[in-house]
């Protein structure tokens, strides 16, 4: 069993984005793992969010998660290693050496692999194009050779092509299955693109270093691409006056990416649990609510027969005391019982055997400081000053995810499978709507001694504390350390998330 990784980044001016990259055991007496995630935002008390004005029905609207299965972690030479045989490319060549011809025989695990190799090769593309990124800052540096780097990876990457590429007579075989067919093509044109925009990084970076001859390589790379694509009919390059064509050419890209991950995302079904348990609470509170009008009303007869203003008043008591007996009995059965009476509970489904292969259940409250956990409360409070601590309010939400994976299941028709990425969204659009002017004047005394203005951002800070649990079935529990983390915004977006040390 590996760490739990955790990528947290802001997606747009307003959405908060937390990746949790969760090992899945692969040995056969662990059934299940379980990981439970544990988030508090502490939401300054001026922007108004309270118990009164966000619900968790609110919550819930302004949240989104998706899961999806970890990507393998195959390099360009694992790719071209034949003898490894999780290799996609070696599951291709099994499949097309033998005869395979007859309709649907094997099509669906031929698309399978199909896709897996796609992600894999977008994935160590993206993995290029960031170390390609760090070399623009090393341009002044002695180990900044771009060339060496650039020519090396091309070489094997061109190697790939080949090897996916000689493929290509059994696809276009007239004898073959359409589906199988297309399915190709869409990867052939994938990881083209993918290379191409690898390219481009690669080319603005020998710019910056003044690298002629990788920036001449680059072009004749991008040239040659473009009218690969072209031969194939593909979607072979941009316009740069043509908006609507440019546009096309993205939706085309990201159709065809969204296409293959589809191998990787989990989907959800909701469970019926969370209403059922809704619907009791409902007519357990409505029940104590007329047995309380019953006692008002023969309290009523006994003492104030002649005065029937009184009966109407015990009846919108009594359903005044309704909501209220409900909500006090889900924040109690919250406590005695949370598998009970979850917000939200879904459940997740395999993309290939089309099974139940897990499930996770949610939940939101209001909490306050002193009921916080200590470790918790003693990493909120630390390093803090008089002023935060005592006169700044905050208000706390409370989010808990319970995560469940059926181990073996999945390993069994995923034999590949690292691990499975959880993703949060959160959008804190409504912390905004109260937020004063984004930017404020500054007065400072230039060097002539003279008056200037200099503009700053009122910011804001929502503090972000998180913890993450991880139990096997049959193993001890594993804890992994709490995470700090504070929300920079002014009035108009996040501004950054920094990380809070100590």
């Amino acid at each position: 069993m590996g760490d739990v990784k955790v990528r947290i980044s802001k997606r747009g001016p307003f959405q908060l984005e937390l990746k949790l990259t969760y090992p899945i055991a692969r040995k056969k007496k662990v059934e299940t793992n379980m990981y439970d995630f544990t988030g508090y935002f502490f939401i300054p008390s001026q922007l108004g969010i309270n118990p009164s004005t966000y619900s968790s029905e609110d919550f819930f609207d302004d949240y989104f998660s998706y899961t999806r299965f970890g990507i393998l972690d195959f390099s360009l030479d694992d790719l071209l290693n034949h003898h490894i045989k999780t290799n996609p490319l070696w599951r291709i060549d099994s499949f097309v050496s033998e005869d395979h011809f007859e309709k649907g025989q094997n099509r669906e695990a031929i698309i399978y692999e199909l896709k897996t190799f796609y992600n894999i090769f977008h994935d160590r593309m993206d993995v290029l194009k960031s170390e390609f990124r760090k070399l623009k800052h090393k341009v002044d540096e002695d180990d900044y050779h771009p060339i060496e780097i650039f020519t090396n990876y091309r070489d094997k990457i061109t190697k790939v092509f080949g090897v996916f590429r000689k493929y290509r007579d059994f696809f276009y075989d007239e004898r073959q299955d359409e589906e199988l067919k297309w399915s190709y093509r869409w990867v052939d044109e994938g990881i083209s693109l993918d290379y191409e925009k690898l390219l481009w990084y690669v080319y603005d970076t020998a710019q910056i270093g003044r690298e002629e001859e990788l920036v001449s390589i680059c072009a004749h790379e991008i040239e040659e691409n473009i009218d690969y694509r072209k031969s194939q009919e593909y979607l072979h390059y941009t316009y740069k006056y043509n908006n609507k064509k440019n546009e096309s050419f993205i939706f085309r890209e990201h159709s065809i990416r969204k296409w293959a991950e589809l191998n990787l995302h989990m989907s959800r079904t909701d469970s019926h649990n969370p209403k059922q348990v809704s619907l009791l609470l409902i007519s357990v509170s409505t029940g104590i609510a007329m047995f309380i009008f019953l006692l008002l009303t023969l309290l009523i007869v006994n003492k104030f027969m002649n005065q029937p203003a009184l009966w109407i008043l015990s009846g919108v008591l009594a359903y005044v005391l309704r909501d209220q007996i409900k909500d006090n009995l889900k924040e109690y059965s919250k406590k005695m019982s949370p598998m009970f009476a979850a917000d939200r509970e879904q459940h997740l489904i395999d993309p290939k055997s089309r099974r139940r292969s897990g499930f996770s259940r949610e939940w939101m409250s209001f909490t306050r400081m002193d009921r916080l956990p200590a470790p918790i409360r003693e990493l909120r409070e630390r390093d803090k000053n008089k002023l935060d601590k005592y006169l700044l309010s905050e208000n706390i939400i409370r989010f808990e995810k319970r995560t469940k994976f059926r181990s073996r299941r999945l390993t069994q028709n995923h034999p590949r499978l690292p691990s499975v990425t959880d993703i949060l969204r959160f959008d804190l659009r409504r912390c905004f709507y109260k937020m004063d002017t984004a930017v404020e004047d500054l007065f400072v005394l230039n060097d002539d001694n003279r008056l200037e203005t200099v503009q700053a951002k009122r910011v804001y800070h929502i503090g972000l504390i998180f913890s993450i649990t991880e139990k096997e079935s049959g193993m001890k529990q594993s804890v992994y350390n709490d995470y700090r983390f504070r929300i920079v915004a002014s009035g108009e977006e996040i501004l950054r998330i920094e990380r809070v040390k100590g």
